[in-house]
């Protein structure tokens, strides 16, 4: 069972010893791996700063904060913003805090630059989450299956392999090389974010994993993670979501990278490695 919003992920009230910001970007495979440390019991790392884009963390924030169903949230000032992220971030700690003691969140930049307006870094978010988090970068090099992969899941709304959309989709995804670019330059410009907001932290809270390494050596990869975060004999669990890869989309990256090499070919040489 794959963790989401729902009160059966909720956990007793635990005192956080260990915390931890996976800080990624759409298609990296952020789910296997936040997956993953739900299903060890290291945190609950879910998107919980996502308020902007995703339904069902509005509900989940409303449900931390006790905001009745019928009642609309509209905040209207800076100063509202920051009294209601500071309950809501207490609450998200209250109540998915593992018995062990983790707290996990993952992190897209513009949860950040939407909720830290002000501030648009990590500092304020690290403020509100106590100890001092850890992070887990997570990067892909390959921008342009990065795209595809997005145009897939939008197109289907199909965000991981457990995840079934209301209304199917034709199973055929239409090729669409300005639709592809547009998607390629925005995770471009999310992914090289992570260099500025990661520059001022020290390189021993920093751990660096590739999408690369997470799908091809899971387990290696998987127990890095675990030793960095504080838990190197936890057990690495099979993989809990399989990874969205089918012909058509093998294709379409083909025809993508053809086109990008004659039109655009700065995305065929891209390094998002932290020190590049």
């Amino acid at each position: 069972m794959v963790p989401d919003t729902s009160i059966e992920w909720d956990v007793p009230e635990t005192s956080v010893t260990d915390s931890f910001v996976i800080c990624t970007t759409p298609r990296t495979g952020s789910n296997l791996l936040a997956f993953t440390l739900a299903e060890q019991g290291i945190g609950v790392p879910l998107e919980y700063l996502n308020l902007y884009g995703n339904p069902n963390i509005q509900e989940f924030m409303a449900r931390m904060l006790e905001i009745p169903s019928d009642q609309n949230l509209s905040i209207e000032s800076l100063e509202q913003l920051q009294d209601i992220r500071t309950r809501y971030l207490s609450k998200v700690q209250t109540h998915r805090t593992t018995p062990n003691g983790f707290f996990g969140v993952k992190v897209f930049p513009n949860h950040i630059t939407l909720l830290f307006p002000e501030r648009p870094s990590l500092a304020p978010l690290c403020k509100l989450i106590r100890p001092e988090p850890k992070f887990v970068y997570l990067f892909r090099q390959d921008v342009c299956s990065m795209a595809v992969s997005f145009h897939f899941a939008s197109y289907k709304q199909e965000w991981h392999s457990d995840m079934k959309p209301e209304i199917k989709q034709n199973s055929q995804v239409p090729y669409d090389f300005h639709k592809l670019l547009k998607h390629a330059k925005v995770l471009h410009a999310l992914q090289n974010s992570w260099k500025n907001f990661l520059k001022d932290y020290p390189q021993e809270r920093i751990l660096s994993i590739s999408y690369s390494s997470l799908t091809k050596d899971f387990s290696a990869t998987m127990s890095a993670v675990n030793t960095f975060l504080g838990s190197p004999n936890t057990p690495i669990p099979e993989e809990p979501i399989q990874r969205q890869e089918s012909p058509e989309k093998q294709v379409m990256v083909s025809l993508f990278k053809n086109e990008c090499k004659q039109r655009q070919p700065w995305l065929l040489d891209v390094d998002y490695r932290l020190n590049s």
